[in-house]
C-alpha cells in the first residue's frame, strides 16, 4: 500500500502524441500503474504535444483538442505503409523544432505561467529540451522525466539531448536498454539522473504478475480519458490455462495460433501476411489487430479464414498475445515488449524498417528473443523451429520486465511521497 501525506496539491503533466500508437500506449501503461489515490489529492493531466507546439508556434490561447495535424501525417503514411518515408519525416520534425525553438519555448511558458507544473512525464521525442527550458522560467523547481519508448535516441527521432549544465530543472532520463544508457553518459547525464529499467515499458496487464506486483488493486487502477482521471472499464483476469509462458517448450512443431500486429495504423499490405501465413500452415489460427485502419479490417472479415479485431484496450491484447505461439509484425519497441512480457516470440522483418526501429531488430537477434526474416509475405519453411529455440529467452525476458512499476516509483519519489512496503526494487543505475 502507498501511504503519503503533503500539503498543496500539485500539477502533474503527462506528454504524449497521436502518431503511431507506442508513446500513447507507454503513457497509459504507467499512469494505469499509479494509485488512484493520487488524484485525489493532486491535478493529474494529461496532453498532446503536437497541438500543444502548434498553439505555441501560432500563439493560440489553449490547444485544440483534434483535427489534422503532423502526426496524422505520420498515420497516414504508415496506413499506406509508407514506413522508411515516415522514418524520415522525423528529419522535417527536426529541422523544424530548431527553427520554431524561440516561440516554441516562449509558447509552453505563456500556457503554463498560470499553473506551472511540478512534474513533466514526457514520452515524446523532439521536445523533451523545450519543455526543460520552459519549465526553467515558470517553475524552476520541477522535474522532468523523459521515459524513451525507442531502443535508442537517433537523428530521426532524438530523445536525448546534450545536458547544459547549471540548470535548476532536475531532467531524468528514463533508459530500457544499455545502448540509452551509455548513450546518456556521453551526453553528460549523471548516472543519478538516468534510470535504467529492467525493460521497456509496458501496460502492467501484459505481466504475468501484474496483480502480484501491483501494491493497489486493480479496480484502483487509473485511466485517462480526454485529460480526465476515470475508472477502467474491465477488470484485469488472470487466466494460468491461457498464460501462454507456461508451456511455450511443450508446444507442437506446427503452429497453432499467430497473432499479426502492425502497431496502431497497419498498412493494407498486413492482406498479403495473412496470406503468406495461410498458404504455408492452412491449419494455423492466425488473428489480425486492425487498429484504427477500417478498410483492412472489413477486408479481413470478408476472408473468412482467419480473426480480425479493430483497435483493441490492452487487456485483451495481451489475451491474444498469451495465447499465440508467435507475434508477427512491424518491429515497433512497444510491440516486441508487449510480446515478450506475454510469453510470445517475435517475427518480423528487414523490409521496409524505419530507421528508429533498427535497433530493435538488431536487439530481437542479439538476445535471441524473436526471428528477424526478409520479407514476412514469404515466411521460411522454418520458421517454426526458428521460433521454439527462442522460448527460453522469451520465457526468461517475461519474468525479468517491471520497468512500469520502476517508472512508477520515480513517479512517486519525485513527487516526495512515501513509498511504503516497496515491492520492486531499484534498477541497476540511479539512485532511485
Amino acid at each position: 500500500r502507498l501511504v503519503y501525506t503533503h500539503i498543496m496539491p500539485r500539477r502533474i503533466l503527462f506528454a504524449a502524441g497521436h502518431g503511431g500508437g507506442g508513446h500513447k500506449a507507454s503513457a497509459r501503461a504507467v499512469l494505469d500503474s499509479l494509485p488512484r489515490s493520487l488524484s485525489d489529492s493532486d491535478v493529474v493531466e494529461t496532453f498532446d504535444i503536437g497541438y500543444t507546439v502548434e498553439a505555441c508556434v501560432w500563439g493560440l490561447k489553449e490547444p485544440r483538442a483534434s483535427g489534422f495535424d503532423g502526426d496524422e501525417v505520420y498515420n497516414l503514411l504508415l496506413r499506406h505503409g509508407w514506413m522508411v518515408t515516415a522514418g524520415f519525416l522525423g528529419l522535417f520534425v527536426r529541422v523544424f523544432t530548431y527553427l520554431f525553438r524561440s516561440r516554441i519555448v516562449g509558447g509552453l511558458v505563456r500556457l503554463w505561467s498560470e499553473a506551472p507544473p511540478d512534474l513533466i512525464v514526457s514520452f515524446v521525442p523532439f521536445f523533451n529540451s523545450h519543455m526543460r527550458d520552459a519549465l526553467e522560467t515558470v517553475n524552476p523547481n520541477a522535474t522532468l522525466i523523459t521515459v524513451v519508448t525507442d531502443f535508442a535516441s537517433s537523428a530521426e527521432h532524438p530523445w536525448v539531448d546534450e545536458r547544459r549544465r547549471g540548470g535548476a530543472v532536475r531532467h531524468i532520463i528514463v533508459a530500457g536498454t544499455s545502448t540509452l544508457q551509455q548513450q546518456c553518459k556521453q551526453l553528460g547525464y549523471a548516472p543519478s539522473d538516468v534510470l535504467r529499467t529492467s525493460g521497456m515499458v509496458v501496460h502492467p496487464t501484459f505481466h504475468r504478475a501484474a496483480k502480484r506486483h501491483s501494491r493497489q488493486p486493480s479496480a484502483d487502477s487509473i485511466m485517462v480519458q480526454h485529460g480526465e482521471l476515470a475508472q477502467p472499464e474491465e477488470e484485469e483476469r488472470d487466466d494460468p490455462e491461457e498464460d501462454a509462458c507456461g508451456a511455450l517448450l511443450g508446444r507442437p512443431q506446427e503452429p497453432r495460433r499467430a497473432l499479426v500486429s502492425f502497431g496502431a495504423m497497419p498498412p493494407m499490405r498486413v492482406e498479403a501476411v495473412v496470406d503468406a501465413l495461410k498458404r504455408r500452415w492452412p491449419a494455423l489460427e492466425v488473428v489480425a489487430l486492425c487498429g484504427a485502419n477500417a478498410r483492412l479490417l472489413d477486408r479481413l472479415r470478408a476472408r473468412g479464414d482467419c480473426v480480425a479485431e479493430p483497435m483493441l484496450p490492452a487487456l485483451q491484447v495481451r489475451d491474444h498475445m498469451r495465447r499465440t505461439d508467435m507475434v508477427i509484425g512491424k518491429p515497433g519497441p512497444g510491440t516486441v515488449s508487449e510480446a515478450l512480457a506475454s510469453g510470445a516470440a517475435f517475427v518480423s522483418e528487414r523490409r521496409g524498417v524505419m530507421a528508429q526501429e533498427k535497433k530493435v531488430l538488431e536487439w530481437v537477434e542479439e538476445v535471441g528473443a524473436g526471428v528477424v526474416v526478409d520479407d514476412l509475405s514469404s515466411p521460411p519453411a522454418d520458421l517454426c523451429e526458428a521460433v521454439r529455440r527462442c522460448h527460453p529467452t522469451v520465457r526468461a525476458r517475461a519474468e525479468a520486465n517491471r520497468a512500469v512499476f520502476e517508472v512508477r516509483d520515480l513517479v512517486m519519489r519525485c513527487l516526495e511521497l512515501d513509498v511504503s512496503q516497496t515491492l520492486l526494487g531499484a534498477a541497476s543505475e540511479g539512485t532511485w
